[in-house]
């Protein structure tokens, strides 16, 4: 079975995956988690990771924290009043739940009044297989300058803790094609939920986790006290011991 039909199996099947977080530093640290770009987005601009997914864990702790993550994929619109790129926070708050071979339209109003807008599924419509189309109505970027009302599209995941996907540009009548790719980073840098960052740098500096790594739905990521990561499948020791003795009681 390929990525894109286990993926397929994930959705349909309601799943959740889990990436089990277990800090050896010494001293605190603040975990976030990414989605790696999908081979197949072409936005016409670039693109820039969006997370809202963070947890904290104290210096000496071993709590059992992790990021659990509804195979659920999202879409949002969002217009704001500065261009989009590094740095400027872009919110998913009212994103969209769309499945596999959905087609999705955004309605951007690029006028003085400021209107925000809108995201609609396509009834009748069907993407390419394995695929969600995301459709952008035809605007004049002279106007959205003038009006100082930058239009941006996002896509990604829902996690218990928050979002995790990209958001990019909106271009005028543009047809974005989406080909869902399930991997994921988990990062100890310092982020600001919902401000849009440098995916390359996110991806350099990061464990990656792919969805081969996974074993039962879940993976346990390890951050190392010299700073390497280890992934590893399955549930950390501890979270394993903790279900047995519940059982055996």
């Amino acid at each position: 079975m390929n990525h894109i039909e286990q993926v397929k199996e994930l959705e349909t099947n309601g799943d959740k995956l889990t990436i089990y977080i277990v800090s050896k530093s010494s001293s605190k640290e603040t975990f976030w988690c990414f989605l790696a770009k999908p081979e197949e987005l072409d936005t016409g601009s670039e693109i820039y990771a969006n997370s809202s997914a963070r947890l904290t864990i104290d210096a000496g702790s071993t709590p059992e924290a992790s990021f659990g993550i509804p195979v659920q994929f999202k879409l949002a619109a969002k217009s704001i009043n500065h261009p989009v790129g590094l740095g400027i926070e872009v919110s998913t708050r009212e994103s969209k739940d769309v499945q596999l071979e959905d087609v999705w339209q955004g309605t951007f109003y690029t006028g003085e009044e400021h209107q925000a807008p809108d995201l609609t599924k396509v009834s009748g419509q069907k993407a390419t297989e394995n695929h969600i189309e995301y459709k952008t109505n035809k605007f004049e970027p002279d106007d959205v300058i003038a009006n100082q009302w930058y239009p941006s599209q996002s896509y990604g995941m829902k996690t218990d803790s928050g979002f995790v996907g990209m958001t990019w540009d909106a271009r005028p009548g543009k047809v974005v094609k989406i080909e869902p790719l399930v991997k994921f980073y988990v990062s100890a840098a310092d982020y600001q939920a919902g401000t849009l960052a440098n995916l390359t740098t996110i991806s350099d500096s990061s464990a990656v986790v792919e969805l081969s790594d996974f074993s039962g739905k879940a993976v346990t990521v390890t951050y190392l006290s010299n700073g390497d990561w280890d992934v590893k499948p399955g549930r950390p020791k501890q979270a394993l011991e903790n279900t047995l003795e519940k059982e055996k009681a």
